[in-house]
């Protein structure tokens, strides 16, 4: 009996919320993001951090993925999730994550080269956090980062950056590690994301 009471209890918090992302930030250790210059995680699980800043041209090019502005929250999502692409292709040239592979592999970890879900999480919060201080990320807020997994649900631990539809409240998660450095990530309900036991349809 008290070993089902167990099991339930951890499946009942096998999908968790982070502390608020400023909170989560600063205990990763990331200083908080300005235009100028962020900082960004890679090696797996924080082990480099490393502040850069975006030239005049990244930024413009950024920038255009939102104009004209999205009409609404599916093309604000759209926008988003290029421009992700385009923050890990620049930061990928500078801090030498260019190759980095999708998906987990323990080999990697300490690799600097390489980014797992608490990286590339950690990073998508950034970016989700410099688009709105830029003024470009209108219809969504950065959310909690989420997590996933507790073995015993016979899923390993993951976790993702989350945005929040301002008009409808729904939570979304936007998830680059299942793709390589530079490529759109996986944009789904949170939901979904959280049900699921690999990667959620995009």
């Amino acid at each position: 009996m008290r070993l089902s009471v167990l099991l339930l209890a951890l499946l009942a918090t096998a999908c968790t919320r982070l502390p608020a992302p400023e909170d989560y930030l600063k205990q990763k250790a990331v200083t908080p993001p300005r235009l100028e210059a962020f900082t960004v995680c890679h090696g797996y699980d924080c082990t480099f951090r490393s502040e850069i800043g975006l030239s005049d041209e990244e930024w413009a090019a950024i920038r255009a993925e939102f104009r004209p502005a999205p009409a609404d929250g599916l093309a604000e999502r759209g926008a988003i999730a290029a421009a992700i692409a385009l923050f890990e292709t620049a930061v990928g040239k500078r801090i030498g994550t260019s190759a980095d592979t999708p998906g987990l592999a323990y080999i990697a970890a300490g690799d600097s080269s390489q980014q797992d879900c608490i990286d590339e999480s950690t990073n998508t919060t950034v970016y989700l956090a410099l688009l709105t201080h830029a003024g470009l990320m209108r219809r969504h807020r950065v959310a909690e980062v989420a997590s996933r997994g507790v073995f015993l649900d016979l899923r390993w631990y993951h976790q993702t950056a989350v945005i929040r539809e301002i008009e409808t409240g729904t939570e979304w998660a936007v998830d680059s590690w299942f793709e390589p450095n530079g490529v759109a990530p996986v944009v789904t309900t949170l939901h979904d994301w959280q049900t699921s036991y690999g990667r959620p349809d995009n």
